[in-house]
C-alpha cells in the first residue's frame, strides 16, 4: 500500500563535530508533494453536461455519469448520452440526476429532479417513471435526491423534502416515510448497515431507520444538514455535511471525531463544505470538497490537498467536487461542478514522482547517491541549488553558498558522480569540477587554468565516468576529455595530441566497455572509440545512405548492460546499440530502434538497465522500458505518472539499491523498476454498437447482453463496435478481432474499435475480440459473438429443392439445345468453310489445307499446282435465264470437275477442289514436275467445264479460262499463290476468249492497271470527268427524230478510253450504278436546256439491269424530274432483254411505273438473248431496237436479211416502232427503209458528238431538224 512521505530528516554519516556544522548551515527540510496525474472528460469530450453529481459503473463495466443535464454512459472511447425527448415516449423523463443504482437484473435506478424515481431496463433502453408525478398522491416524490438498493433488493429513494420511500425490485411502492417536523424531509444519502440498519444522511443530520419496525430516530451529533455517509472496512461510519465538516463515528459508536478546516494547518481539510466520502481499495479516504480534493491516510489524522492548478493541465479541472467513485481497476473518479469529471490512477505513485518546492521551476540535470545504501540522493540542477533528499521526496539538506558552502558557487550543477571513495564530484555549467569529501566536509574546486597544461580543458562539465582503475574521465564543453589520474590527482588533456578531432567536442557521454575501451558519445562530432591511454582508435560518424553506420552525430546517452552490450541514444535516429562482437570491429553495424518501432520519440537522452536486464530510456517524450530479448517495448507518460512528460539529457541514475532517478522540469522520479508491474485484472470487453448498413440494429437487449444476432439477406453491411472497460489510458488499449468463417488469422493489434464486414455468405459465423489495456495484459478469453447470417428467401433449403427441379428440367433442356446447337454448329462451320450451292470448301478452308500442303511439301521438296478454273461470264445467262440457272451450272460443273480430280480415287490429301468465287472454281495438286503435269491437268478441268450445260430446253456453252500458278516457282505462300493463279485466269480473259495460261509476271502488272483504271473511273464519274454525247436518229427522210446518249471519257493521261473499255470494267464493279446515274443526269440537264432553247429532240438512255432491278432508275428519276424541267416524253429508256427474263411481276410494275411517269419505253438488242414474244406481248415496250450483230453482214448473209424482215413485221403487227442501229453503209440503210424500218442508226448517217456541236450543227430553235443529206 503506498504510505504517505515521511517528514522526519535524515543526518549526514560523519563526526560528530562535523555534523554539528552541517546541521546549523542545512535548512529545515520541507514536504514533498507526491505527483497527482489527473485526466478530465468533459462536455468537449462529449459529456452532455460539465457537473456530474454521482459516478456509478455498472456491472458490464461501463462507467455511468449523472448530470443535470441527462445520463451518460462512458465506454472509454465515446460516450452516449440519455435525455429527455418529448417526441420519444420511452425516453429520459427528467435530464437532472442525483444518483444512479443497479438491481440484480441489471437495470439502472435513478434518482431525479422533477421526475423521482426512474427505471432505465436494459433489455429494451426504455426509460419510465416509476411514479405518476401527476397524481397529487405522488407529487412530493418527484425530487429524488439519493438512491439505495439494499441487500433484499428493495429500493430506496431519498427525497429533498418528503422523506423516504420504500419500493419493492419490481418499483412497486411499499412505504414512505414522510418528513414531518420532528424527522427529517430531506435526505440526501442512504447507506444499508451490516446489522440492517437504514443510516440516512438528513437535513436534520444522521438518522436511522429499522426497516423491520419502521422506526426512525436520530443518531446524535450535530444537528446539520449532511451531505454524504461511508462505512469504512473498520466498520466505522463517516459523515460529510454541507457546512461543518467530517465527522466519524467508532464501530461501536461510543466515540466521535470531527475534522474540521482550520485557516492556520495545512495538513487540515481543505474545505468544510464536504460532498463525497470514498475509502478507495488500499484503505485510504478520500474527502471530496468544495475546495479541492483531500486525501487521509487511516494512520493519521492530517490531510493532504489535491486542488486546481491553471499552469497544470494534469491537475482537478475543478475545486468544486460533487461525487467519487473507485472503478473495478482501482482509478478514482471525481464529479466536479463546472470541470466534469476526473480519474487518477493509484498506480501512477508506483512511479514515484516528487516535486519538492525547492525545485519549483528549476531543471533536474543529475543524480547521485549520497550514501553506500542510497538512503540519500544527491539532486543536481539549473535553477536549485544542489540538494539531498531521500527516498520519500524530502529534502534533507541544501548545499549552496547560502547554506555555508561559499566555495560551491553560484553554477548550476550539470554532472554527479560519487566515486569508489565515497567522494562527491559536482560538475557545474562553467564553475569546473569540485569534490565534496563527506569524511570531513571539505570541497576543492578544479578549474581550467589557460597557462597550465595539467588543468581542466574548460570550466563547463557535461559528463563524468570512473574507470576501472579509478581514474576520473571528465567531458568539459568544447574542449574534450580530460582525465584525473586515481591516484596522483595528476589532470592530463586526452588524447595527447592537440589536432585530435576529439580535442575541441562537447562530451555528453562515456561509458567504459568490457574489454577496456572508453566509448565517448558527443554533441555534434559523432562516437569517439579510445583505448585505456586515451588514444581514439575510431571515430564513428553517421554517413547518409551507408546501411549499419551510425544514425546520427549528436549523442545524448550512452550505457554498457550486463550482456557487454553499447546502447547509444542519438538525438534525432532513436537508439542504436552495439553487441559484444561488434565493439572491436573496425567498421561495426549499429542497429537501430525508432519511433516507427514503437519508441516514442528519436530523441534518447538518456540510458540505464535495471537489475532484471531491462533498458529503461528517457526521451523527450516520456518514459520506455525495453526488453531486449523479447523485443517489448512499454511506455510511461504523465498519465501514468510520470513527473515531466519532457525528461531531461544526462538526468538519469540507477542508486545502489536499484532505484531509477529521471530528472525532469520541477521534479524528477524514483522508483524501484521491479515495482512497476502490470495491472493484475484484464480488460473486460462489450459490444458497445451493431450497425447494419449504417443504421442501428434492432435488439431487444443491450448490445453489451448480446452473445448471438441474426442477420437478413438484406443485412449487407455489419458494423461492430467495442471496448475495453479499462479506463487506465484508453487511448493505449488494443484490440484484435477475427470473425471464424470469414478471416483466417488475427486481425493486428491495433486502437481501433470498429470493424465492418460487406456481404457475408449466408451461414454461421463467430466474431471474436481480444484486448490489452495499457499495461498490454490480454484478455485471457475471447469475447465471442454469434452471427447468423439467413439466406434470402431464394437460397433456403425449400427454394434449393425448387431449383434442383427447375436444374433437372433446364438440363434436360439444355441437352435438347446443346444437341441443336451442335447440328448448328455443324451447320455453321459447313456454311464457314463451304459452299453452299456446290458443297465444295470454300476459300477460307482451301487456304488452310494449300498451306499444310505446301508447309508438307517443303519437308518432301515437292512442287504443288494451284489451277483457277474461271467460267461465264453469267450475266447475260442470269438475265435471260434468271440466277437459279447459274446456281444449276455452277452444281454442274463441280460435279464434272470433281469427277476429273477425284474419279482415279487419289487421296484427297494431295488434291483439293474449292469455289474460290461466284464465277470460278480452283484446284490444288501435289506433284513432281509441276508445270508439264499442270497443263495437263488443266486441260481435262477445262474440257470438262466445256461441255455444253442442259438447263430445261436450252442448251448452255460456258466460256472457260484457265489460270495456273506454281509452287515453288511462282510463289512461297498459298495466298499469293491463289492471287497469281486467278490474275492468270483474268488475264486468259482478257480479249473474251477461252483459254489456259500460266502465271507470269506481268499480269500483275496488267491486273494492278486495270485496278487504276477502274479507280479513276470512279474519280470521273465523282468529279464530273466524263463527257455526254449524242448519236442522232433517222427516219426515211433522212431527218433527226431523236438522239441517243452516250458517254465518253477523256483520260488526262491516258488520252481517250474506249467505252468498250470503261464500260464493261464499270459493269463488273458496282460503278455502273454511279455510271448510269451520271448519265440520267447529263441527258435531263441536256433535256432542260433543250426545251428552254426550243428545241424538241429526245434523248434515249441505255440503263443497265443492275440499275433497273435494283429500282434506282427511280431515284435517279425522282431527283431529276425535280431538279430539272423538262418534256418526260423526251426523254426515252432503253433496256436489254436481260432485265426481261427477271421477277416477271417485278419487271412488269417497273416498267408501268416509267409509262406513267409519261416516258418512252425501248427494247434494245432484241434478239441477241433469250427472245419471247410473251415479254412483247405482256409489257408497254414502245420500240424495238434491232441489235448491229443482225445489220452488221446484211449485204453478205440472206439469214440476217430474213431476221430482220421478220423483226420488223413482228414490230409493225405490234404496233411498235423499229429501230436498228450500227447502220453502216448505203446497201444497209437502204435494204432496211424497203422493209419499211421507221428509224435507223449508225456511221453512214450520223457520228457521235459532244451534246453542244450538236446543237450546232443539227438544231434549230424553230425544232425543225436539218435534213442528213
Amino acid at each position: 500500500m503506498l504510505q504517505r512521505h515521511q517528514s522526519a530528516s535524515q543526518s549526514l554519516s560523519m563526526a560528530a563535530a562535523i555534523a554539528l556544522l552541517l546541521c546549523a548551515l542545512f535548512s529545515p527540510p520541507a514536504l514533498a508533494t507526491p505527483v497527482m496525474v489527473f485526466q478530465s472528460l468533459s462536455q468537449s469530450d462529449g459529456l452532455s453536461q460539465n457537473t456530474v453529481n454521482d459516478i456509478f459503473q455498472d456491472s458490464f463495466g461501463f462507467i455511468w455519469l449523472a448530470t443535470e443535464s441527462g445520463l451518460n454512459r462512458y465506454d472509454g472511447t465515446a460516450f452516449t448520452r440519455h435525455q429527455r425527448d418529448h417526441r420519444n415516449p420511452r425516453s429520459l423523463p427528467a435530464d437532472f440526476i442525483w444518483d444512479i443504482a443497479e438491481d440484480r437484473s441489471a437495470d439502472l435506478w435513478l434518482a431525479t429532479r422533477g421526475s423521482g424515481l426512474v427505471r432505465m431496463n436494459r433489455n429494451n433502453g426504455a426509460f419510465s417513471a416509476v411514479l405518476d408525478i401527476g397524481d397529487p398522491r405522488y407529487a412530493d416524490s418527484r425530487n429524488g435526491r439519493s438512491l439505495l438498493i439494499d441487500t433484499q433488493g428493495d429500493i430506496w429513494l431519498g427525497t429533498r423534502d418528503a422523506g423516504v420511500i420504500q419500493f419493492s425490485p419490481k418499483g412497486v411502492l411499499k412505504h414512505w416515510y414522510r418528513g414531518t417536523e420532528n424527522q427529517p424531509g430531506g435526505v440526501y444519502d442512504l447507506l444499508e448497515h451490516p446489522d440492517g440498519r437504514l443510516l440516512l444522511a438528513t437535513d436534520k443530520g444522521l438518522w436511522q431507520l429499522d426497516p423491520g419496525s419502521g422506526g426512525m430516530r436520530p443518531l446524535g451529533g450535530l444537528n446539520q444538514p449532511a451531505s454524504s455517509l461511508m462505512l469504512d472496512t473498520s466498520g466505522r461510519i463517516w459523515i460529510g455535511y454541507f457546512e461543518h465538516g467530517l465527522e466519524c463515528i467508532s464501530s461501536d459508536g461510543a466515540q466521535r471525531n470531527s475534522f474540521r478546516h482550520q485557516p492556520d494547518a495545512a495538513d487540515s481539510l481543505s474545505d468544510d463544505r464536504i460532498r463525497d466520502i470514498l475509502q478507495d481499495s488500499n484503505g485510504q479516504l478520500w474527502i471530496a470538497t468544495q475546495n479541492g480534493l483531500n486525501l487521509k491516510h487511516p494512520e493519521t489524522a492530517s490531510f493532504q490537498r489535491f486542488q486546481q492548478d491553471a499552469a497544470n493541465p494534469f491537475s482537478l479541472s475543478d475545486d468544486r467536487l460533487m461525487s467519487l467513485a473507485q472503478d473495478h481497476n482501482g482509478l478514482i473518479w471525481i464529479g466536479t461542478r463546472v470541470g466534469g469529471v476526473n480519474r487518477w490512477n493509484p498506480r501512477s505513485w508506483l512511479l514515484g514522482g516528487y516535486e519538492p518546492p525547492e525545485l519549483s521551476g528549476a531543471v533536474v540535470l543529475a543524480f547521485a547517491d549520497a550514501d553506500a545504501e542510497a538512503q540519500q540522493t544527491w539532486v543536481g540542477s539549473f535553477g536549485a541549488p544542489l540538494l539531498r533528499v531521500d527516498q520519500t521526496g524530502q529534502v534533507s539538506a541544501r548545499f549552496g553558498p547560502q547554506d555555508g558552502f561559499p566555495e560551491r558557487g553560484q553554477s548550476p550543477v550539470t554532472a554527479l558522480l560519487r566515486d569508489r571513495d565515497g567522494q562527491l564530484w559536482i560538475g557545474t555549467f562553467d564553475g569546473g569540477l569540485q569534490r565534496y569529501r563527506p569524511q570531513d566536509g571539505r570541497l576543492t574546486t578544479f578549474r581550467h587554468q589557460p597557462d597550465e597544461v595539467a588543468s581542466l580543458g574548460a570550466d563547463g562539465i557535461m559528463s563524468l565516468h570512473q574507470d576501472r582503475r579509478g581514474h576520473l574521465w571528465i567531458g568539459t564543453f568544447g574542449a574534450g576529455i580530460s582525465r584525473l589520474h586515481a591516484t596522483t590527482g595528476h589532470i592530463e588533456r586526452l588524447p595527447a595530441d592537440p589536432s585530435s578531432a576529439l580535442h575541441k567536442t562537447r562530451p555528453t557521454a562515456i561509458v567504459e566497455d568490457g574489454f577496456g575501451h572508453i566509448w565517448v558519445g558527443t554533441d555534434g562530432d559523432g562516437l569517439f572509440k579510445l583505448n585505456d591511454q586515451g588514444k581514439v582508435e575510431h571515430n564513428f560518424r553517421h554517413r547518409p545512405g551507408e546501411a549499419g553506420n551510425l544514425g546520427a552525430d549528436t549523442i545524448y546517452g550512452l550505457h554498457v548492460d550486463a550482456q557487454g552490450r553499447l546502447w547509444i541514444g542519438t538525438a534525432d535516429a532513436g537508439l542504436a546499440h552495439l553487441d559484444p562482437d561488434q565493439l572491436r570491429s573496425e567498421r561495426p553495424t549499429f542497429e537501430h530502434l525508432s519511433a516507427a518501432q514503437g519508441l516514442p520519440s528519436n530523441v534518447i537522452n538518456g540510458l540505464r538497465s535495471d537489475a532484471a536486464g531491462h533498458l529503461w530510456i528517457s526521451t523527450n517524450r516520456g518514459l520506455v522500458r525495453y526488453k531486449p530479448e523479447q523485443a517489448e517495448l512499454r511506455q510511461f507518460h504523465q498519465a501514468q505518472g510520470l513527473q515531466s512528460e519532457e525528461l531531461n539529457f544526462g538526468a538519469i541514475h540507477r542508486g545502489a539499491d536499484g532505484r531509477l532517478f529521471f530528472g525532469g522540469h520541477g521534479g524528477y522520479n524514483s522508483f524501484q523498476p521491479q515495482a512497476i508491474t502490470p495491472a493484475s485484472q484484464p480488460p473486460r470487453i462489450v459490444i458497445t454498437a451493431l450497425e447494419s448498413v449504417n443504421k442501428p440494429l434492432p435488439s431487444k437487449q443491450p448490445y453489451s447482453a448480446l452473445t448471438a444476432i441474426r442477420l437478413g439477406h438484406r443485412d449487407s453491411v455489419l458494423s461492430i463496435e467495442y471496448a475495453a472497460l479499462d479506463y487506465t489510458a484508453p487511448e493505449l488499449n488494443r484490440y484484435s478481432v477475427m470473425l471464424e468463417g470469414f478471416d483466417s488469422d488475427w486481425s493486428p493489434p491495433s486502437a481501433r474499435t470498429r470493424s465492418t464486414y460487406t456481404n457475408l455468405d449466408p451461414g454461421h459465423y463467430l466474431f471474436k475480440i481480444k484486448a490489452a489495456n495499457s499495461d498490454g495484459l490480454w484478455t485471457p478469453q475471447a469475447h465471442t459473438l454469434t452471427i447468423t447470417v439467413e439466406p434470402a428467401p431464394w437460397a433456403t433449403l425449400w427454394a434449393q429443392a425448387l431449383y434442383l427441379i427447375a436444374a433437372s428440367i433446364l438440363l434436360w433442356m439444355f441437352i435438347r439445345w446443346r444437341l441443336r446447337n451442335l447440328q448448328r454448329e455443324a451447320q455453321i462451320n459447313q456454311l464457314a468453310y463451304y459452299d453452299r450451292i456446290t458443297g465444295l470448301p470454300n476459300r477460307d478452308l482451301l487456304e488452310q489445307r494449300g498451306a499444310s500442303m505446301i508447309e508438307h511439301n517443303q519437308g518432301l521438296q515437292r512442287s504443288a499446282a494451284f489451277i483457277v478454273v474461271q467460267l461465264g461470264p453469267f450475266k447475260h445467262l442470269q438475265d435471260s435465264l434468271g440466277f437459279r440457272s447459274t446456281d444449276d451450272i455452277m452444281r454442274t460443273i463441280s460435279r464434272r470437275l470433281s469427277q476429273v480430280l477425284f474419279g482415279d480415287g487419289e487421296s484427297s490429301a494431295s488434291r483439293e477442289l474449292a469455289r474460290l468465287g461466284e464465277e470460278s472454281f480452283i484446284a490444288v495438286m501435289q506433284m513432281e514436275a509441276a508445270e508439264m503435269q499442270a497443263m495437263r491437268w488443266a486441260r481435262a478441268l477445262s474440257e470438262a467445264a466445256s461441255v455444253p450445260v442442259e438447263f430445261g430446253a436450252h442448251k448452255v456453252s460456258v466460256q472457260v479460262r484457265v489460270g495456273i500458278a506454281c509452287y515453288p516457282k511462282h510463289a512461297q505462300d498459298v495466298l499469293t499463290l491463289i492471287k497469281y493463279a486467278d490474275t492468270a485466269a483474268h488475264d486468259a480473259a482478257r480479249e473474251g476468249q477461252s483459254g489456259i495460261v500460266f502465271y507470269d509476271s506481268g499480269m500483275t502488272a496488267r491486273a494492278l492497271d486495270r485496278l487504276t483504271l477502274e479507280s479513276d473511273l470512279r474519280e470521273a464519274i465523282h468529279a464530273d470527268a466524263l463527257e455526254l454525247h449524242v448519236q442522232g436518229k433517222f427516219d426515211g427522210q433522212r431527218r433527226i427524230v431523236g438522239t441517243e446518249a452516250l458517254v465518253r471519257w477523256q483520260h488526262p493521261q491516258r488520252g481517250p478510253i474506249s467505252p468498250a473499255m470503261f464500260v464493261p470494267l464499270a459493269e463488273e464493279s458496282d460503278l455502273i450504278l454511279d455510271l448510269d446515274q451520271w448519265v440520267i443526269g447529263q441527258a435531263c440537264a441536256t433535256l432542260a436546256h433543250w426545251k428552254r432553247s426550243g428545241y424538241g429532240t429526245s434523248i434515249a438512255v441505255n440503263v443497265s439491269a443492275e440499275t433497273f432491278i435494283s429500282g434506282r432508275i427511280f431515284t435517279a428519276l425522282k431527283r431529276n424530274r425535280q431538279r430539272y424541267d423538262f418534256d418526260p416524253a423526251q426523254l426515252e429508256i432503253e433496256i436489254t432483254e436481260s432485265v426481261l427474263a427477271s421477277d416477271m411481276v417485278l419487271i412488269t410494275e417497273s416498267l408501268n411505273r416509267i409509262k406513267a411517269l409519261g416516258h418512252t419505253l425501248s427494247l434494245d438488242d432484241f434478239g441477241t438473248g433469250y427472245s419471247s414474244l410473251t415479254y412483247l406481248q405482256r409489257f408497254p415496250i414502245d420500240k424495238l431496237k434491232i441489235d448491229q450483230a443482225f445489220v452488221r453482214d446484211l449485204e453478205h448473209r440472206a439469214d440476217q436479211r430474213a431476221l430482220c424482215t421478220a423483226i420488223v413485221a413482228l414490230a409493225r403487227s405490234l404496233d411498235m416502232t423499229t429501230v436498228a442501229e450500227g447502220v453502216e453503209n448505203p446497201f444497209q440503210l437502204d435494204f432496211l427503209l424497203s422493209l419499211g424500218c421507221d428509224q435507223l442508226q449508225g456511221f453512214v448517217l450520223h457520228k457521235p458528238q459532244l451534246v453542244s456541236d450538236f446543237e450546232l450543227a443539227w438544231l434549230k430553235p424553230d425544232q425543225v431538224p436539218k435534213n442528213s443529206s
